[in-house]
């Protein structure tokens, strides 16, 4: 028995660094691509000295100098979650015809954009100053925003999903297999963006709430994709069917080389 719980980990052990790896690019490369969607659509419109800052473990956000009117900022707040949810979406249908577990990376980044800017444009309504209250201020009705959101959401645990194969997980594995794999691939990296902050950033509560929060939002996803994927697998199965794949070790390589090269660009090119 011990044998095969030693072999049963050895197994999930791959999987799970696929998951890290590519869960750190598509969640780096997303918020990436969203600042990048203020920053153009912000200069656009006539805002000057634009700035991007990225981190791949703190806060992404634009630097304005100078109060502008929420008129004038609601289109370019919305020009962020677009940008992310539109190209996101080109890069999977260019490549959805050859998923495998080496292109995880890139297959993952449409359902985590989904997932993300639907999570926060849904709580961005019961904050002042975020980008759904602004582009609530331009005029879009709030329940339309809260619709958009939710229908994104869902979009994003469906896609996430489909991706299950690639990492050798099936509908009939229990719950423990995929929860244990989604938990260290997923939670893996919002744990070392936890720990940095805990450790780097005790001057900026701020920063340490917004981690715990997500932190805690990740298993709370991960508990969600792992309970649910069994009933729903009939319905996915109509969608598109995707063959169980071995994880390869040259599929991890990629993906961890992925997630760190990212990190790496913004920690050294857009972290200033």
């Amino acid at each position: 028995m011990e044998a095969q719980t030693t072999s049963s980990k050895a197994s999930n052990r791959r999987p799970a660094l696929l998951l890290l790896g590519a869960f750190a690019f598509a969640f780096c490369i997303g918020a990436t691509v969203h600042e990048f969607g203020h920053y153009f659509v912000d200069r656009l419109v006539g805002i000057p000295e634009v700035g991007v800052v990225l981190h791949p473990f703190a806060s992404p956000h634009i630097v304005i100098p100078g109060v502008f009117p929420d008129e004038l900022k609601g289109w370019p707040d919305a020009a962020g979650p677009l940008n992310n949810i539109v190209l996101s979406t080109i890069v999977v249908l260019l490549v959805w015809r050859w998923r495998r577990p080496a292109l995880l990376p890139l297959l993952l980044w449409a359902p985590m954009a989904y997932v993300q800017e639907g999570f926060s444009s849904a709580m961005g309504l019961l904050v002042a100053g975020s980008d759904s209250a602004r582009i609530v201020s331009v005029g879009v009705p709030a329940a339309a925003v809260l619709a958009f959101s939710v229908l994104l959401f869902v979009a994003g645990l469906v896609g996430m999903w489909l991706l299950f194969p690639l990492l050798n997980l099936s509908a009939d594995d229990s719950f423990e297999k995929k929860f244990g794999v989604l938990a260290r691939g997923m939670g893996g990296y919002v744990g070392l963006l936890f720990l940095y902050n805990l450790v780097f950033n005790t001057s900026n509560p701020a920063e340490l709430q917004r981690s715990m929060v997500l932190l805690v939002f990740v298993f709370l996803l991960v508990t969600l994709l792992a309970a649910l994927h069994r009933p729903v697998h009939a319905f996915l199965s109509r969608l598109s069917r995707t063959e169980l794949a071995p994880v390869a070790r040259s599929a991890v390589l990629t993906a961890l080389s992925m997630g760190g090269a990212i990190i790496v660009v913004e920690m050294l090119v857009l972290n200033s």
